[in-house]
Protein backbone atom coordinates (compact mmCIF):
# COMPACT_ATOMS: atom_id res chain seq x y z
CA UNK A 1 0.00 0.00 0.00
CA UNK A 2 1.38 3.40 -1.09
CA UNK A 3 0.25 6.57 1.08
CA UNK A 4 -1.40 9.76 -0.67
CA UNK A 5 -0.90 13.08 -0.04
CA UNK A 6 -2.79 16.58 -1.09
CA UNK A 7 -0.35 18.90 -1.85
CA UNK A 8 -1.84 22.55 -1.19
CA UNK A 9 -0.41 25.35 -2.79
CA UNK A 10 -1.60 29.76 -2.53
CA UNK A 11 -0.51 30.55 -6.36
CA UNK A 12 -0.87 33.86 -5.12
CA UNK A 13 1.32 33.93 -2.43
CA UNK A 14 -0.30 35.20 0.60
CA UNK A 15 -1.21 38.40 -1.90
CA UNK A 16 -5.12 37.03 -2.58
CA UNK A 17 -6.10 37.90 1.14
CA UNK A 18 -4.71 41.77 1.21
CA UNK A 19 -5.83 42.55 -2.54
CA UNK A 20 -8.67 40.95 -1.83
CA UNK A 21 -10.23 42.91 1.42
CA UNK A 22 -8.95 45.91 -0.69
CA UNK A 23 -11.38 45.35 -3.26
CA UNK A 24 -14.07 43.33 -2.15
CA UNK A 25 -14.13 44.30 1.65
CA UNK A 26 -12.77 42.12 4.65
CA UNK A 27 -16.36 40.37 4.71
CA UNK A 28 -15.22 38.93 1.09
CA UNK A 29 -11.59 38.40 1.25
CA UNK A 30 -10.40 35.21 -0.57
CA UNK A 31 -7.70 33.56 1.83
CA UNK A 32 -5.95 31.77 -1.34
CA UNK A 33 -5.31 31.07 -5.15
CA UNK A 34 -5.52 27.36 -4.58
CA UNK A 35 -3.53 24.78 -6.79
CA UNK A 36 -3.21 21.24 -5.85
CA UNK A 37 -1.66 18.30 -6.58
CA UNK A 38 -1.49 14.83 -5.32
CA UNK A 39 1.75 13.81 -3.95
CA UNK A 40 2.11 9.56 -4.70
CA UNK A 41 4.93 7.08 -5.72
CA UNK A 42 7.23 9.84 -4.94
CA UNK A 43 5.91 11.85 -7.75
CA UNK A 44 3.92 15.37 -8.08
CA UNK A 45 0.56 14.43 -10.14
CA UNK A 46 -0.92 18.00 -11.14
CA UNK A 47 -3.28 19.74 -14.03
CA UNK A 48 -1.36 22.23 -16.02
CA UNK A 49 -1.21 22.38 -19.84
CA UNK A 50 -2.08 18.75 -19.09
CA UNK A 51 -1.29 15.90 -16.46
CA UNK A 52 2.36 16.72 -15.23
CA UNK A 53 4.22 13.84 -13.12
CA UNK A 54 7.23 15.73 -11.74
CA UNK A 55 9.54 15.26 -8.61
CA UNK A 56 7.81 17.39 -5.88
CA UNK A 57 11.12 19.14 -5.62
CA UNK A 58 11.54 19.96 -9.29
CA UNK A 59 8.01 21.66 -9.08
CA UNK A 60 8.78 23.25 -6.27
CA UNK A 61 12.30 25.18 -7.69
CA UNK A 62 10.78 25.49 -10.82
CA UNK A 63 7.80 27.56 -9.86
CA UNK A 64 9.24 29.11 -6.67
CA UNK A 65 5.69 27.81 -5.05
CA UNK A 66 5.77 25.58 -1.45
CA UNK A 67 2.71 23.72 -0.09
CA UNK A 68 1.46 25.35 2.29
CA UNK A 69 -0.70 22.51 3.62
CA UNK A 70 0.15 18.75 2.86
CA UNK A 71 -2.48 16.38 3.88
CA UNK A 72 -2.21 12.59 3.95
CA UNK A 73 -5.36 11.17 2.43
CA UNK A 74 -4.94 7.53 3.08
CA UNK A 75 -3.74 4.72 1.24
CA UNK A 76 -3.76 3.14 -2.13
CA UNK A 77 -3.60 0.24 -3.44
CA UNK A 78 -2.91 0.59 -7.39
CA UNK A 79 0.06 0.82 -8.92
CA UNK A 80 2.03 3.89 -10.23
CA UNK A 81 1.94 1.66 -13.83
CA UNK A 82 -2.04 1.54 -13.28
CA UNK A 83 -2.09 4.99 -11.90
CA UNK A 84 -0.38 6.44 -14.87
CA UNK A 85 -2.41 4.64 -17.48
CA UNK A 86 -5.65 5.97 -15.88
CA UNK A 87 -3.79 9.85 -16.14
CA UNK A 88 -2.84 8.96 -19.56
CA UNK A 89 -6.52 8.21 -20.76
CA UNK A 90 -7.95 11.31 -18.64
CA UNK A 91 -5.38 13.39 -20.37
CA UNK A 92 -6.51 12.26 -23.75
CA UNK A 93 -10.19 13.00 -22.54
CA UNK A 94 -10.45 15.44 -19.88
CA UNK A 95 -7.54 16.90 -18.43
CA UNK A 96 -5.71 18.79 -21.30
CA UNK A 97 -5.12 22.60 -22.89
CA UNK A 98 -8.09 22.16 -24.49
CA UNK A 99 -10.75 21.28 -21.84
CA UNK A 100 -8.99 23.64 -19.14
CA UNK A 101 -11.26 26.04 -17.78
CA UNK A 102 -10.57 28.02 -14.29
CA UNK A 103 -14.16 27.34 -13.10
CA UNK A 104 -15.06 23.73 -14.59
CA UNK A 105 -11.60 21.76 -15.67
CA UNK A 106 -8.76 22.63 -13.73
CA UNK A 107 -5.83 21.51 -10.81
CA UNK A 108 -7.98 21.36 -7.80
CA UNK A 109 -10.96 19.28 -10.24
CA UNK A 110 -8.07 16.98 -11.39
CA UNK A 111 -6.62 16.17 -7.94
CA UNK A 112 -10.30 15.53 -6.40
CA UNK A 113 -11.01 13.18 -9.17
CA UNK A 114 -7.61 11.67 -9.01
CA UNK A 115 -7.86 10.91 -5.51
CA UNK A 116 -11.22 9.20 -5.75
CA UNK A 117 -10.02 7.46 -8.48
Amino acid sequence: MTEVYLAIYDLSQGMARSLSSQFLGPQYAIDMIPHTALLVFGKEYYFGGGIQCVDPQYFRSRSGLYPVKTELLGTTRITQGEFDVWCRHEESTKYNMATYDLLHCNCNHFSHEAALK
